[in-house]
């Protein structure tokens, strides 16, 4: 069973949400191409990160990435959850107190059966 899409629609402003980060030693250790171009990552290059799997991109390649998807490239986590607040996504349901519900009656109980031996 495939999972389901992300929203599209949520799309149009992610790229402005992504936060920027600079390319250093640290996360040469993890990542040293962009996985949209497959070009190497220069040291103190700006790039996009994306906050919920940490994956890194070239600022141009994550904008045109965004143009038409809403997941990582590298790992297809959506983008939108991560940078979204949840209650963007789905406002909050209101809850309402109920009294409990009252306990069930206890069905009649059955009349006894004596055996008799005879």
């Amino acid at each position: 069973q495939q999972q389901q899409p992300c929203q599209l629609s949520l799309k149009s402003g992610l790229k402005d949400k992504l936060p920027t980060v600079l390319f250093d030693e640290e996360l040469r250790t993890r990542d040293t191409l962009c996985s949209v171009c497959l070009g190497e990552f220069e040291l103190k290059e700006e790039l996009l990160q994306v906050p919920s799997c940490k994956h890194v991109f070239h600022i141009e390649c994550m904008h045109r990435w965004l143009h038409s998807n809403s997941t990582c490239p590298l790992c297809r986590c959506c983008v939108a959850v991560s940078v979204i607040p949840i209650t963007k996504l789905h406002p909050p349901i209101p809850f309402i107190h109920t009294d409990p519900p009252p306990p069930p009656s206890s069905p009649p109980s059955p009349p006894h059966q004596q055996n008799v031996l005879s």
